[in-house]
């Protein structure tokens, strides 16, 4: 879409790091940034990227400790934001992580990414707690962004036990049909070719990738009009809100 991405991989495990292919050893990366030793934008790789997008990569010391993470990270993505449009941050699946209370502790936006199954989802309302006490503590612009399902069997019964799910918790702003990525091949595939679904040709116009492109749109515009969205969500969402939850 043209906009300028910086992806920072703060798992320890480097998911984000080994799906775009680069070898966490052969660069410094988020340990660096976390022990404040170096500048995002330096630390940024670009070769073999989407056009536009930079990654800081992840190395299995990122479990070790780095001093005040909160304090350089948001050091660090204060500077960045000069840079780039939008920052991702691709933290690890445990909340108690101080990589994970890093990211809470500086973002702006949280997005829930799951699977449709009972044990995903149930976390889910354990992440919403969290996120409600960060806003009550170091970070009260921290908002939810939205929910988003992946590797979704749209002929399961998971799938209408989900939407029924999606119903009753409005609070996690969901994305509505956008927000089902279905099932796919692909997503693996380009994985083992350590690239992205857009850098592929023969992969993008794939049902799977122009999913992600649809949740891509709707994700600039909530950000892009962050005020309005707020409003209309408060307004619709019922029961109580979730930073009271």
């Amino acid at each position: 879409m043209g906009y300028r991405v910086l992806v920072v991989d703060l798992d320890p495990s480097g998911g984000a790091t080994y799906h775009l292919g680069v070898d966490p050893y052969a660069y410094e990366g988020a340990v660096e940034l976390l022990a404040g030793d170096a500048e995002a934008t330096s630390l940024a790789i670009t070769e073999g990227m989407s056009e536009n997008v930079g990654l800081i990569a992840a190395r299995p010391e990122l479990s070790h400790d780095a001093g005040s993470r909160v304090d350089h990270l948001r050091d660090a993505l204060e500077a960045a934001s000069a840079t780039y449009d939008f920052i991702l941050l691709d933290t690890p699946p445990n909340p108690k992580s101080p990589n994970t209370f890093a990211a809470y502790a500086t973002a702006e936006w949280f997005l829930f990414v799951t699977k449709p199954d009972a044990l995903s989802i149930r976390g889910l309302t354990e992440a919403i707690r969290d996120v409600a006490t960060v806003r009550q503590g170091p970070n009260p612009r921290l908002e939810i962004l939205g929910l988003l399902f992946i590797d979704v069997d749209t002929r399961s019964r998971a799938l209408r036990e989900t939407q029924v799910f999606i119903e009753q918790h409005e609070k996690m702003r969901p994305f509505g049909r956008v927000g089902f990525i279905p099932s796919s091949v692909f997503p693996n595939r380009a994985v083992a070719q350590g690239k992205s679904l857009f850098q592929i040709p023969a992969y993008r116009y794939k049902p799977v990738t122009l999913s992600f492109e649809r949740v891509a749109e709707e994700l600039a515009l909530r950000c892009q009009d962050r005020e309005g969205f707020l409003a209309s969500t408060r307004e619709t969402a019922s029961g109580p809100t979730w930073a009271s939850a």
